[in-house]
Formats: structure tokens, sequence, C-alpha cells
């Protein structure tokens, strides 16, 4: 998980892409950044300062989220 200075850090936001669906955040890196970063999941009512990534206990959240996200965001 960040922290949160990272939240202010131009260079780590840059190279991720986000989703939020109700509680749940889905924080992915961007597609053409190499392999090696993970899925990251919150769920934002029980965790708001993202602490506790949750993306192995929830794939299908995950899932869900990286195609709304992928729908939505193309990048350049």
């Amino acid at each position: 998980s960040r922290t949160l200075p990272d939240r202010g850090n131009a260079e780590v936001l840059a190279d991720l892409r986000w989703v939020v669906k109700g509680w749940w955040k889905l924080i992915l890196p961007e597609p053409n950044q190499p392999r090696g970063k993970e899925p990251e999941l919150y769920d934002l009512k029980a965790d708001p300062d993202e602490k506790e990534n949750l993306a192995a206990q929830h794939p299908d959240e995950v899932q869900e989220l990286r195609v709304l996200l992928d729908r939505w965001y193309k990048p350049a």
C-alpha cells in the first residue's frame, strides 16, 4: 500500500490508474508500465486510509472493476 505522502507525489500517481465503485477502490499500474506492480483493492468504508490491500481476498471484485476501468480508460 502507499502512504498518504505518496498521494501527492506526481511520479507515483502518473504510473497508476484507478476506479471507484461503491465502497471499493481498485488501483492498477498503467498498461504500458513494466510488470511487477500488483493490483490494489481497498474497502474505503472500512479502510479510508487505504492501508489493507484486499485484492487477493476479492479476485472477483478486482476483475469486475478492471473491466470497468478498461472500458473507460484508453491510454494514449
